[in-house]
This record gives structure tokens, C-alpha cells and sequence, in this order.
């Protein structure tokens, strides 16, 4: 390892395993833990080769295999994932052991630092931020979503990235899905050659499957580095480690909050409850991330949240696809006074007049400013909406779409906290500016018209709620632009710039 790098793993400071400097670049506590986590993923490689041509045979090239004809490759492909998967079954019930009896020794992250500071020749005032999904779920994974394998990809980010951004690269870079450590070090070592200093890469842990994919690199130095895995997740988000990493930026003579989130994927009916509790809990850990900068004299020049929220720019889903139901509990959990004028205005029969008890239940249960990240509370809470779901009482109004449009007029980013976080993307177009007629010919492009939820968010806080804030100020959004750039990913670079 290069000695300008000073690599040391960090966690939340509470935590008795916090030793600041100690060298555990693996991220684990000691190379035995390290190797162990390493042959457990290695037991794993025979299943997801498996599943890796299950999907190939559904996505048939052609001109592959020699000239084949399709069914012949068809078979060959089926043939190869029934012997992968037979084969990697036990491997896999294995390596999943090897994992599970090393992840209490696996640390929140690894953090990279390098020990002189990089001359940045910029404004003290500017500061840009970019945001991208990479994609970098398992190769299986990314061939079942039309994509090259992570590794294949990530050698082109930066080169990519300086072609759009010049000589104005951004100043901090939050990734997400950035689950394969191989690809982490490549992109780390890219990212430092175009003079990036600090890097915090393997966040979370990966003992049910994957970590949190969460990779940040910056142009200044870092401090104060923690992470907080999301209290709730459903579906298949439940094998990562999804959760939120911030930092405190040193931009020169200033200090920034930033922020780096993944939120729960799936559509309706799978995702919108998990994805609001999510979004309570992160605005809690923001919150009081910037009550304690605060409390030790730092003055703050602007905290901002890099997310991919699987949520749409103009949240279009109210009144249409959202269950009743569901729209309550979203509701509920951010802006319960809005879900109490809802359950008013409704116009309910007698059997859905005496549901109403039931609901009442969510009211009590549902976790207040004390409990709003304990994990333990979202799943009591989360319980009850089950029984309730269940209990399938709450039929559908004649008046329902007409009176949501009403209710709940568009509002930018969907369901999200925006009394306090702003994003300046109300469309795609807008955001793709001057750039959209060179991208409509992309597959990507369409990709965004049918799925607007993959367009991805910079945030930044702009209200002041708390009477420690008074050494925060909020920065001042300049411009936001999406980077037509179809071949790193199946979404595309979000370049936000600020004033601080």
C-alpha cells in the first residue's frame, strides 16, 4: 500500500470497537476475521455463476458462442446454470456460515485518507457535489438488468466524469452500489489519480449477502465519519446492508455536511412504506449529526444528502397506483397531521367507520422523535400495518383519485421531507438541459421516460429546527444537471453546484 495513504477503520464513535488509526484496511478486526469473510464470499462464486447464465440464456446475443444458433445456445447456457446452481448450493450454505461467524468482527467502514493535503486551486465559495448509482450489484444481477459486468465498467468512470466536468470535477462524489471490493479499489485508485484525498469505502456489513454499497470520495479532508444502517428495509433489500453515511467535509476554510444514502427499492406496494420510514430516520440521524457539529463550535456553511431514493422526480403515483391504504401509512409516518385530515375527509361505510379503532393502533405505535431510529420500533410498528393489510377492510372509494389529486397536489421527489431538504430536478428534460437531444437516441434515456424513479437527488437543508443550529447556515444552489452519460450505469450522474 502506497505510504501516503493512512488507512484506518472507523465506526460510529459510541461503539467500543471506534480505535482511530489502528491499520485495518480489509475492514475487519485482524487478517484471520479478513481471510475467513473472503473464503466465505469465494463459496459463493459457483452459485452466482449459476444464476449468472440462468440469466444469459434470456438475454441471447447471436453472435455468441461461436455462431451458434440461439437454441443451441439456449441450451448450453441452461444446461451450465442447473450444474452451477446444483453444484454451488452447498458451497453457498457454506460460505454463508463463513461469513455469519466473522461479521461481528467487520467494521462500519473503511476510511482512506491521504496525510497531505491536495492543492484544490478552486473558489473557497464553490462547491460541487455529484451523485451516481453504479450499479455494481453481482454480475448475475447485472446481466439479468442488461448491464457489463461492474468491473467492466468501472475503468471508464473517471475519464468519463473529466470529460463532462473538465476541469470543475467535484469536489465530493457519493456512490452507491458499489458492492464488489475489487471495483472499489480500482475506482479508488482512479478517483486519486485526478487528485481526490479522502475516500470511505466497504460500508456496513455484508453477513446476510452485500454491504451498503456506499462509497465517498473527496478532494478535502474528512472528519467525524459515521454510518447508521436503516432501521427498516423489505424485499430483497433485506440482504444489504442499506443504510446512511455522513461526513464533515473540510473545504478549505469551511466546513459541510455531507451525506450518502440508499434508499428501499421496489414499486408499489413494496417500497413506499419502508422508503418514508427510512426517510424519517435519516432526517433524525441528519438532524442530530448537525446538533453536535454545532454543539462543538464548528460553524457549519451547508449540509447536503446524496441519495437515490427510488422515487420519481414529480411523484405522479398519488391517487393512481398507491393503494389507499398505502397512502395513509405513508402519510402517517411523514406528516401525520396530513393523515389525520385525510382519514376525515373520507367518506367511509360502517365497516370501514369501525376500522377505524384498528388504525388508531398504527397512531400509538408508530415511533416518535425518541425511537425514530430503533429498529425495534419500526418493526412493532410495521407488525400492525400487516394485520391491518390483512384484515383487508379498507375498500376503495368511488371519489378516491379525485379527491387525492386534491389532497396531495405534485410536489417535487414525491414523498419526501421537503420542508427542510430541497432538490432543484422537477423533470428530466429540465435536468438534462441542453443534453437531452444528444441522450433521446440512448437506451438509458428511454430507460428514465418508462422509470423516472432511477433519476437520482442531491439535497440540501435549508431550514433551521433546532436552537443549537445557530452555527449552521445553508448553502445556496446554483444549478443542478444531470451528465448524459449512458455507458457507466443504468442511471446517470447527478453535478449539483453551491455556493457556500
Amino acid at each position: 500500500m502506497d505510504d501516503k495513504l493512512d488507512p484506518f477503520v472507523g465506526v460510529p464513535q459510541q461503539t467500543e470497537y471506534y480505535q482511530e488509526g489502528t491499520m485495518f484496511p480489509s475492514g475487519f478486526l485482524g487478517e484471520c476475521a479478513s481471510k475467513v469473510h473472503q473464503l466465505g464470499m469465494l463459496c459463493l462464486k459457483p452459485l452466482e455463476k449459476g444464476l449468472f447464465f440462468s440469466f444469459k440464456s434470456l438475454h441471447m446475443d447471436p453472435l455468441s458462442l461461436g455462431g451458434l444458433s440461439l437454441k443451441a445456445q439456449k441450451t448450453l447456457y441452461f444446461v451450465a446454470s442447473v450444474a452451477f446452481v446444483a453444484l454451488g448450493l452447498p458451497f453457498a450454505f457454506l460460505g454463508k456460515g463463513f461469513c455469519l461467524s466473522v461479521s461481528a468482527f467487520k467494521k462500519d467502514f473503511v476510511w482512506q485518507q491521504l496525510q497531505e493535503e491536495v492543492a484544490q486551486g478552486r473558489s473557497k465559495e464553490d462547491f460541487h457535489l455529484l451523485t451516481l448509482n453504479m450499479a455494481g450489484v453481482p454480475d448475475w444481477l447485472a446481466e439479468r438488468n442488461y448491464l457489463k459486468p461492474i468491473n467492466e465498467r468501472v475503468h471508464s468512470v473517471t475519464d468519463s466524469l473529466e470529460r463532462y466536468c473538465g476541469e470543475q470535477m467535484p469536489d465530493v462524489i457519493c456512490f452507491q452500489e458499489m458492492f464488489d471490493e475489487e471495483a472499489s479499489k480500482k475506482l479508488l485508485e482512479d478517483l486519486r489519480q485526478k487528485g481526490y484525498m479522502s475516500f470511505i469505502t466497504d460500508v456496513g456489513t455484508s453477513s446476510r449477502y452485500l454491504n451498503s454499497g456506499l462509497f465517498l470520495a473527496s478532494k478535502y479532508p474528512l472528519s467525524d465519519v459515521v454510518f447508521y444502517p436503516h432501521p427498516i428495509k423489505q424485499g430483497i433489500e433485506q440482504y444489504a446492508d442499506k443504510g446512511l453515511l455522513i461526513v464533515t467535509v473540510h473545504a478549505n476554510d469551511k466546513c459541510v455536511i455531507v451525506g450518502n444514502t440508499h434508499l428501499n427499492g421496489g414499486a408499489e406496494g413494496g417500497g413506499y412504506l419502508p422508503r418514508a420510514a427510512q426517510l424519517k430516520a435519516i432526517d433524525a440521524h441528519m438532524d442530530r449529526y448537525i446538533h453536535d457539529r454545532c454543539k462543538e463550535g464548528k460553524k457549519i456553511h451547508g449540509a447536503f444528502l446524496s441519495a437515490d431514493t427510488n422515487v420519481a422526480p414529480l411523484d405522479v403515483d398519488h391517487g393512481k397506483t398507491i393503494f389507499e391504504f398505502e397512502w395513509y401509512l405513508q402519510q402517517l409516518i411523514l406528516n401525520p397531521k396530513k393523515a389525520q385530515t385525510y382519514l376525515q375527509q373520507l367518506k367511509l361505510n360502517v365497516e370501514q367507520t369501525k376500522a377505524l379503532e384498528s388504525l388508531k393502533i398504527l397512531e400509538k405505535v408508530l415511533p416518535a422523535k425518541d425511537n425514530i431510529t430503533d429498529p425495534s420500533a419500526w418493526k412493532e410498528f410495521f407488525f400492525h400495518v400487516k394485520k391491518i393489510q390483512e384484515a383487508n377492510f379498507f375498500e376503495v372509494n368511488e371519489d378516491l383519485e379525485t379527491f387525492l389529486t386534491q389532497m396531495m397536489p405534485k410536489q417535487l421527489g414525491g414523498p419526501m421531507l421537503v420542508e427542510k431538504w430541497h432538490h432543484d430536478v422537477d423533470s428530466l428534460e429540465k435536468a438534462l438541459a441542453g443534453s437531452a437531444v444528444e441522450m433521446e437516441s440512448s437506451w438509458i434515456y428511454k430507460k428514465l421516460i418508462i422509470e423516472p424513479k432511477r433519476l437520482d437527488y442531491n439535497f440540501t437543508r435549508s431550514k433551521k429546527d433546532l436552537e443549537s443550529e445557530k452555527l449552521f447556515q445553508s448553502a445556496h444552489h446554483l444549478s443542478t444537471q444531470v451528465l448524459p452519460i449512458a455507458e457507466l450505469s443504468d442511471h446517470l450522474p447527478v453535478y449539483s453546484h453551491f455556493r457556500l
